[in-house]
């Protein structure tokens, strides 16, 4: 009988096939436009041309305490959508989130900063943006009982009202909330909900993907702040986060048509180039459908979509690893030798509970499986 880890430090060498058998890290096919239509990016002094992409290979778990420099924890889509015994009054799924913490702080190296890709709580109410008050005070006072590390958040399907249509009381809920919880700036002439984290020698984009309309990001601000990033000698790498998808996600959920109109969409095709070209962005990570791929922005480029939406809230319908469904955190682990990888941390959902009950089950402890190295350019590009 194999023997049971008794810490995730121990579950982080035992490396199994399972790491990703679920994952579909595929070439997203070629874009529906020409290459010759494709969105110019004008180059900028130093900047090398993108390299063609080559299949990403499956690293290593995690390094020794000594060899990382620091982590940052992600969960995406961690509210469920049931209400009644047994769900906390903030929607999150607390048993699952719990247990995350618990196994991030057994990590080689606690994260220094755990950000939410969107879906952190739900919402779905026409009442002005009471629910959703009522249900952020309520994560408000949950988070008083666990450790975390500093917190940032982007948002999702939290602004959403009964029709799905973004409300814009909740998106004033939303500001006050994060300005004060979620690392926000106060006064932000940044755009709808996008800000910047500078962090070391790191930038953290916080890109709103929701409230302009379904069908538009701020790629001229993402541009902006991107190309600046790139002239910043003190700047080693940009890591950029927010709730939707920028291209159809590989090897998950079907796509529906209303979606494949938003990759296409003028401004995202914009931003993903944007994002494909500039050598300091790692990755793009996204927290919605409730699945994990990754995929390649463009065919051709080798920087990454990584969809991490599953905190514990409802999974996507057709996303079905052969392994089963997953529950979990990921990490951005940033090695001493400039190195990044993305470890994704596991655990099975347990049976018949694809996503809440009345009675939820005690969640298992998650394991790392192997990393996606992120792709990040060689020699000095600054």
């Amino acid at each position: 009988m194999p023997i049971r880890p008794t810490s995730l430090r121990a579950a982080c060498l035992l490396v199994t096939s399972l790491a990703l058998a679920g994952l579909a890290l595929a070439q997203t096919g070629q874009p529906t436009r020409q290459a010759t239509d494709e969105p110019q990016v004008k180059p900028l002094p130093g900047v090398p041309s993108p390299r063609r992409a080559t299949p990403v290979p499956r690293g290593r778990t995690f390094g020794t305490e000594s060899a990382i420099r620091t982590v940052f924890m992600l969960v995406g889509n961690t509210g469920v959508v049931e209400t009644g015994p047994g769900v906390h009054p903030s929607t999150v799924n607390t048993a699952q989130f719990s247990r995350s913490m618990l196994d991030a702080n057994d990590l080689p190296v606690r994260p220094a900063n755990l950000i939410s890709l969107g879906g952190l709580v739900t919402n779905g109410a026409d009442d002005q943006g009471a629910t959703l008050q009522r249900r952020l005070n309520a994560w408000d006072e949950f988070t008083k009982t666990v450790t975390m590390p500093r917190f940032y958040a982007v948002p999702g399907r939290e602004l959403m009202d009964a029709s799905g249509k973004v409300d814009p009381a909740a998106v004033t809920v939303w500001r006050e909330w994060a300005t004060r919880r979620a690392g926000m700036p106060k006064a932000s002439s940044q755009g709808p909900l996008n800000f910047t984290v500078p962090m070391g020698r790191y930038l953290l984009v916080f890109l709103d993907t929701v409230t302009r309309s379904r069908g538009m990001v701020d790629a001229a601000w993402l541009q902006e702040r991107l190309h600046a990033a790139q002239m910043n000698r003190d700047v080693d790498a940009v890591f950029v986060f927010g709730n939707d998808p920028l291209v159809a996600p590989q090897g998950g959920a079907p796509v529906e048509e209303s979606d494949r109109a938003f990759f296409d969409a003028p401004e995202v095709v914009v931003a993903r180039t944007q994002l494909s070209l500039q050598p300091k962005v790692a990755a793009y990570f996204c927290g919605g459908p409730g699945q994990f791929t990754a995929t390649r922005l463009f065919a051709d480029r080798a920087r990454l979509q990584i969809t991490y939406g599953i905190g514990g809230g409802p999974l996507a319908e057709g996303w079905n690893p052969p392994s089963g469904q997953f529950f979990g955190f990921g990490a951005i682990v940033v090695y001493n030798d400039g190195s990044i990888d993305f470890v994704p941390l596991m655990r099975p959902v347990p049976q018949g509970q694809p996503s809440y009950a009345d009675r939820p089950v005690a969640p298992d402890m998650a394991r790392a499986m192997r990393a996606l190295p992120l792709v990040l350019p060689t020699g000095d590009s600054k």
